[in-house]
């Protein structure tokens, strides 16, 4: 994904943290609000959305951009990531456990 953007923004580690984090915050749903079974969320939290997520990557690029472009550079790559990754995890579990 990073060959067809410009710039430096990680697209492709953003895009398979928020997806791994959607989908975890609907396992998440399902548990907390419907009585699925938590090995569900074992299986799914950890083995398919652990697998997709790439969290030391978001970390590796941090100090690359850091070292190669700046601290702001970093900042601005860490921090959607993060927060696009909460919200997703935290809009579509509330969503689940509400209906």
């Amino acid at each position: 994904m990073q060959d067809r953007t410009s710039g430096v923004f990680p697209f492709g580690t953003f895009t398979v943290n928020v997806l791994g984090s959607f989908v975890l915050g609907l396992v998440a749903g399902l548990v907390l609000g419907h009585g699925v079974s938590g090995r569900l969320e074992a299986v799914v939290g950890a083995g398919f959305c652990g697998g997709l997520t790439t969290w030391s990557t978001v970390a590796w690029e941090a100090v690359r951009l850091a070292e190669e472009e700046s601290v702001t550079a970093a900042l601005f790559a860490t921090l959607p990531n993060l927060t696009a990754s909460l919200a997703a995890a935290a809009a579509v579990g509330l969503v689940i456990v509400w209906h």
